[in-house]
């Protein structure tokens, strides 16, 4: 009588069932990607721990004098939920199957940290309108748009309505940079 090996079984040659201890290394641990998942999401929540730290010291002032204080503390602690959440996150088969990608992979998301370094590198001298219109015009070219009429109008508009939602609305005083003089 011959033994039917049930069919998604590792079996040898001959058919024989094999204990998948024999076939497969023992895994313990989180996988590389993993670990890096988790390095990523503690420096997100240590990050947010800083902004709600910092928040206060901007003020918070009243409902009809809002100061700049609750949108740094409100994304500081988004970012403690965000990173704690990858942290923890559970690792699947999936998950343990990601690999790190090239640098053909990572290049547009590692030259889009290099615009956001430079916008706040010249952020204090530029003012939040120039820096920020000049930032939307990098970002549209790294995504592909290559028509500089509909990146200048992108800018322009979303310059113009941070400018009157904040400044003008809710008197919130933004930094302005040395050349913001010369655009208002």
């Amino acid at each position: 009588m011959t033994e039917v090996v049930p069919t998604g079984f590792p079996s040898d040659e001959g058919g024989n069932p094999v204990s998948t201890a024999q076939t497969e290394p023992f895994k313990t641990g989180p996988s590389a990607g993993k670990r890096w998942r988790m390095v990523f999401g503690l420096v997100c929540a240590l990050i947010g721990v800083v902004e709600v730290i910092l928040a206060p010291g901007y003020g918070f002032g009243s409902l009809d004098r809002p100061k700049p204080a609750i949108f740094p503390l409100v994304v500081g602690i988004l970012m403690i939920i965000a990173g704690l959440a990858v942290v923890f996150e559970k690792e699947t088969a999936e998950t343990r199957a990601i690999k790190i990608p090239t640098w053909a992979q990572a290049k547009a998301p590692v030259m889009l940290f290099g615009v956001i370094v430079v916008y706040v590198v010249v952020l204090p001298t530029l003012g939040v309108f120039l820096s920020s219109g000049l930032m939307i015009i990098a970002v549209g070219l790294l995504l592909g748009q290559r028509s500089w009429w509909k990146l200048a109008l992108a800018a322009t508009t979303i310059v113009v309505a941070t400018r009157l939602l904040f400044v003008t609305l809710l008197r919130v005083p933004l930094p302005e940079g040395i050349l913001t003089g010369l655009l208002w």
